[in-house]
């Protein structure tokens, strides 16, 4: 290499990575917002900053049910709303999470390159430059970072940023403007509160190497960790903690039957049942390993063991390993920090090794290749599935959710499928979708919003299209927009109805709910004629109508008129596997074709993708493993005549 690589020359051209990868994330974060890719986490982010924007400077969340600083006590919201006056939709602020993710990329290579350069004896060799050039490497080819950005829009972004400042500050020995950092992580929320503890613990690491500043490092670590642990429970003894969920999330750790969790559990009696029951901490820790080891594996897993870059990855890694959703241990948002801090780790490590004896710098350059190599792996197999976890919204079903949004009142309520109600945020009412439960409604004018098999959905499908037939049923709701398996319904409220409750598992649904390829669906004239009918295309005139049911028998029927015969079809959803079936000849009206379905074996159901190798997570398990996933579909091998009109799945006398 000429005399033109060197560390500068790396620093110049991070400028034009950095830039190239803001740009890249804004456009993603586009799609996603375009495809209305934003699920219930965003509703309450941005429904928020919009009631602050305009005037409700106290905003309550009907999204979760209470005022949404007791969410988190994440006081940026307030500076935050700006950005709606600026640009209503919410896009300006999910660009601003963005924005935030790149600065604290930006302030970890700066930390990187002055730990290079006060590395001494590497300052003539071309060490600096491979540190550099690697260094920049992890941060840009980090595939959590582009994960954690696609989960809507969280403060952990914005908190990392200012973290990231601090710990940079503080170990160089800017005391007094690390602090203001330190202030400005706090104001995100009792999370990031726990993470100052972290940094707290880093700098009483580093007091300990470092004798020249032993005693600056001890007063700052305690005085961190003092912080940390102080906002922490003054967050939680005003009730502002209500989001973190420490008896949902941490009460096993108390009693092993949730029905004897206390309700509200403090911080110190989470600690207090660590000490006490260690293994049941510890089996919980080792349940998460997996998660553990793969936030840590794009840096090769050695780059949070330095003592800056040691307290806030170990403190993500134990709250999130202890919880009991095995979602909070998962490389996401809730480990932001992680993914930048031990990208400096890692340089650290291999500067230490350069400085050293020959023999170490050889160890150094072996290094330098595996962890290049390991982080291409990673890269290699996260960085495909983003595009088909995140963006579940076809262009169709997004201009038909634009049509919905275009034509709901500012005043409305809406109620909408948790997979794409963040689009739906900018009104005072808005609420998920569910089945099984009571739904609040207040409105005189409510608009429902339902996309069955679209997003990142959490309702079972049957549930989905059972709430549909319902509400162009007994409901008697207006279906005002129907395309591409989004229908957007208008109800106007009796007076005297203040909650609606959907069916968990409705025994029968509409055809028209389910149509798939080779089908349209019919909306013309009284809601009993409404149904699926052949478009013309051999295939399956409906499809993707997904029942959630335990073993047992059942009876399935399908209402259909059929010029030419069918096949109705009921197959596994994980594999395909079909498990029954009966050929339709044609009919002379409409006829009640029923199967019996003897459900005697537990098929398991598909989970998401979860790598391979040591490049791999721990798949998230389905919501109840003991549950099959059937699909009922009706073939129409010709271009005849089909109308199937409902289907049901209904459970035999032996079977209730």
């Amino acid at each position: 290499m000429g005399d033109w690589f060197t560390l500068d020359w790396v620093i110049k051209w991070s400028w034009l990575v950095f830039g190239v990868q803001l740009a890249g994330v804004m456009v993603w974060t586009q799609l996603l917002f375009s495809h209305f890719s934003l699920t219930f986490d965003s509703t309450t982010f941005l429904q928020s900053t919009w009631l602050i924007a305009h005037g409700h400077l106290v905003p309550f969340s009907n999204n979760l049910g209470y005022p949404t600083w007791q969410d988190h006590f994440d006081l940026i919201n307030w500076p935050l709303a700006l950005t709606v006056l600026a640009w209503p939709d919410g896009l300006l602020l999910l660009w601003a999470q963005d924005i935030a993710t790149i600065v604290a990329g930006v302030i970890a290579f700066r930390w990187m390159t002055r730990v290079i350069r006060e590395s001494g004896t590497l300052t003539k060799t071309r060490w600096p430059p491979v540190l550099g050039a690697v260094g920049l490497f992890l941060l840009v080819a980090n595939p959590w970072t582009y994960w954690a950005i696609s989960w809507d829009i969280h403060v952990d972004a914005f908190a990392t940023c200012f973290l990231l400042a601090a710990t940079y500050d503080f170990c160089f020995g800017r005391m007094g403007r690390a602090w203001i950092w330190v202030a400005l992580t706090l104001v995100c929320g009792d999370v990031a509160a726990t993470w100052i503890i972290g940094l707290g613990i880093s700098a009483a690491i580093a007091a300990l190497v470092h004798k020249e500043r032993r005693g600056q490092l001890a007063l700052h670590a305690t005085l961190l960790i003092s912080a940390g642990a102080g906002w922490a429970l003054a967050v939680a003894a005003i009730g502002a903690d209500r989001g973190s969920g420490l008896s949902r999330g941490y009460g096993y750790l108390i009693q092993r039957t949730t029905s004897s969790t206390p309700k509200h559990l403090g911080i110190p009696t989470i600690l207090r049942a660590v000490a006490t029951h260690p293994n049941r901490a510890l089996s919980q820790l080792w349940n998460h390993n997996t998660d553990a080891l793969a936030n840590l594996g794009p840096t090769a897993w050695i780059g949070a063991f330095t003592p800056w870059t040691f307290g806030v990855p170990a403190v993500i890694l134990l709250e999130d390993g202890l919880h009991q959703s095995q979602l909070f241990a998962a490389p996401s948002f809730q480990s932001f920090p992680i993914f930048p801090i031990t990208a400096v780790g890692i340089v650290a490590i291999l500067c230490s090794l350069a400085s050293g004896s020959a023999r170490l710098r050889r160890v150094g350059k072996i290094g330098i290749a595996i962890i290049v190599m390991n982080a291409v792996i990673w890269a290699a197999v996260w960085l495909p599935p983003l595009t088909g976890h995140w963006l579940r919204v076809s262009s169709g079903q997004a201009a038909a959710l634009n049509q919905a949004l275009s034509e709901i009142p500012a005043s409305a309520e809406v109620v909408a499928s948790q997979g794409v109600m963040g689009r739906f945020s900018d009104r005072l009412d808005v609420r998920p979708l569910g089945s099984g439960v009571d739904i609040p409604v207040s409105g005189t004018d409510v608009w429902f919003v339902v996309t069955p098999n679209a997003g990142v959905e959490i309702m079972p499908v049957d549930a989905a299209m059972g709430a549909m037939s319902t509400l162009a049923g007994p409901m008697h709701a207006v279906l005002k927009v129907n395309a591409a398996g989004v229908a957007a319904f208008e109800w106007r409220r009796p007076r005297d109805v203040h909650f609606i409750t959907f069916a968990s598992q409705p025994d029968t649904i509409g055809g028209w709910t389910s149509t798939s390829a080779a089908g349209l669906s019919v909306t013309a004239g009284p809601v009993e004629d409404w149904h699926a009918a052949a478009n013309g295309n051999q295939g399956y005139v409906v499809a993707q109508d997904y029942w959630t049911r335990p073993v047992g028998t059942y009876e399935v029927g399908v209402s259909l008129s059929a010029g030419s015969a069918v096949d109705v079809e009921v197959s596994n959803a994980a594999d395909g596997q079909l498990l029954a079936a009966r050929q339709v000849p044609s009919t002379s009206g409409i006829l009640e074709v029923t199967i019996p379905l003897d459900l005697r074996h537990h098929y398991p159901r598909l989970v998401s993708f979860s790598g391979w190798g040591i490049f791999r997570i721990q798949p998230v398990a389905p919501a109840s493993e003991i549950q099959n996933v059937l699909e009922v579909r009706v073939w129409s091998p010709t271009a005849g005549q089909v109308s199937v009109y409902s289907i049901s799945l209904i459970p035999t006398a032996a079977n209730r």
